[in-house]
């Protein structure tokens, strides 16, 4: 655990304390300066510098510092923490010396290989799931790992240790390797333990030894709140902070955005979403594992380690933005206004451009329109009317395999979890109490609260502010959620690659 002593709240002079978030992302990394002017923890995002994630990790480590600086300049007083969250399947190969080796392992290429499981035999991999509550899916670092051995054996070579994407950026900073371990419990190399457990404190060798690694190839494993280490001099120039500043790791970004906004007790859920959608359910008790899986669902546990988390997967912000690519003749903005207005109409896309992980798996599922889409507008409300039923289904499988139905479900995300057009479908085609959170960069702005809380700056029940949805139940609701679970689940795609192709995703 840290010793540094946490900062007086708006210090001798009455400043407010400010700390720094980042959020690395697949698509976009962001890095937020946030302000908490009180001892009671309310926050406002000072400031807030995006770019697109590059594919060098020497290049999105130079980014990161210089967004942090960029921030940090607009201050009299220096940040007294940075936390860090990101995607927990990519990652980087390090050499002897700390160097990276070659690019980004991004999970966004991993495509459907996943030679691990296929050489597994499906009782083994039954098993390593069941150890590791993680489905066995081709993005799983194990899977990557064991690819990159085949497949790239000059790297592998050189291979001599791996660290997540929020590692790399704490090994960058304060010349550490660490991890956190709701990244840990992503990676298959870790072994979750039963509910109630402690953690456990380090990679399992009979897991990695299955893509040819070890624990002392992998990075050490923090206990919840414990920093990873102090910005060295070095770092701290380049970022305009302070030397000694304390760093900690945030997390897995589903589960920092879903912490942040207030989710941390049985039966709290969130709605995340960025490239991907995750639905995250805290359980108070222990989570049927096998039928979790069985249902391409994750076991993980809560970011402070003391509650299992039930986590689903979608396709989510991903599905929308290729639509969106896909008209660029189109005014956007001016559409999702129009549908704000609208009710769910009677058309739905399957949004399953590759394949379906979750409910009832299907790698075979692809994206169709079913009903009529005549014009536009007709073909973007199917997509957000598909992104809500499935999210529905989501919703009903976990509650079906916790045995309750959750209090609410907090909407947390960048730009899409606030579309007012998005989240008015949801409030007519879900049955539960909604909320959003305000802030524009929540995981980067939830690793800057989180890190606060961890140091003691903030209370430790500081939570991002959100706002309540009108509920505005559909009387055609149920009618639509039983005809796109059934389209889904047809064995016959229904309907026509016209269809298909005016959805464009």
């Amino acid at each position: 655990m840290s010793t540094a002593a946490p900062p007086a709240m708006g210090g001798r002079d009455g400043d407010p304390v400010t700390s720094v978030g980042v959020d690395i992302g697949s698509t976009n990394t962001k890095v937020v300066l946030l302000e908490f002017a009180d001892r009671s923890g309310v926050a406002r995002e000072l400031g807030i510098r995006s770019f697109r994630t590059p594919d060098r990790p020497g290049e999105l480590g130079g980014a990161v510092l210089s967004a942090i600086r960029g921030l940090a300049s607009s201050q009299f007083r220096h940040p007294v923490a940075v936390g860090i969250a990101s995607m927990p399947e990519s990652g980087v190969v390090l050499d002897k010396a700390g160097r990276p080796v070659g690019s980004i392992v991004r999970w966004t290429s991993a495509g459907t290989s996943a030679a691990l499981f296929d050489d597994l035999g499906p009782a083994e991999r039954e098993k390593l799931s069941l150890a590791t509550g993680v489905p066995a899916t081709p993005k799983a670092p194990l899977a990557a790992l064991y690819r990159l051995r085949f497949q790239e054996p000059n790297r592998w070579d050189k291979l001599f240790r791996w660290a997540g994407m929020a590692d790399f950026i704490g090994v960058m900073l304060t010349r550490e390797l660490a991890t956190d371990h709701t990244l840990a419990g992503r990676t298959m190399g870790y072994r979750l333990p039963p509910a109630g457990s402690p953690l456990e404190p380090t990679f399992d060798d009979d897991l990695l030894a299955l893509a040819g690694m070890s624990a002392e190839q992998m990075p050490r494993i923090l206990r919840p709140g414990e920093p990873v280490g102090m910005l060295v001099p070095g770092a701290a120039e380049a970022a305009g902070l302070a030397p000694k500043t304390p760093v900690y790791l945030a997390g897995h970004d589903h589960a920092v955005a879903a912490w942040a906004a207030g989710v941390r007790k049985d039966g709290e859920a969130a709605d995340s979403i960025g490239t991907t959608e995750a639905l995250l359910r805290v359980a108070g008790d222990p989570i049927d594992r096998a039928a979790a899986l069985a249902d391409g669902m994750s076991v993980t546990r809560t970011v402070t380690g003391d509650h299992e988390c039930l986590l689903a997967g979608a396709s989510g912000g991903a599905v929308i933005a290729r639509w969106i690519a896909s008209h660029p003749e189109k005014d956007a903005d001016v559409l999702f206004r129009a549908l704000e207005l609208e009710g769910p109409g009677n058309a739905f896309l399957l949004p399953y451009p590759r394949g379906r992980q979750t409910p009832r798996p299907d790698p075979a599922a692809r994206d169709f329109v079913v009903g009529p889409t005549e014009t536009t507008l007709d073909s973007l409300r199917a997509v957000l009317v598909g992104l809500s039923l499935h999210l529905r289904w989501m919703d009903e499988s976990q509650s079906r395999i916790i045995g309750s139905a959750p209090t609410g479900l907090g909407i947390v995300g960048g730009a899409w979890a606030r579309n007012a057009a998005w989240n008015r479908l949801k409030s007519q085609l879900l049955t539960r109490p909604l909320t959003v959170v305000e802030s524009h960069e929540p995981v980067a702005s939830g690793a800057a609260l989180l890190a606060a809380v961890r140091l003691g700056a903030v209370p430790p029940d500081a939570a991002l502010p959100s706002l309540p949805i009108p509920s505005r139940p559909h009387p055609r609701a149920n009618d639509l959620f039983r005809a796109f679970v059934e389209a889904a689940t047809s064995a016959v795609p229904p309907s026509t690659p016209a269809n298909h192709d005016a959805a464009h995703t």
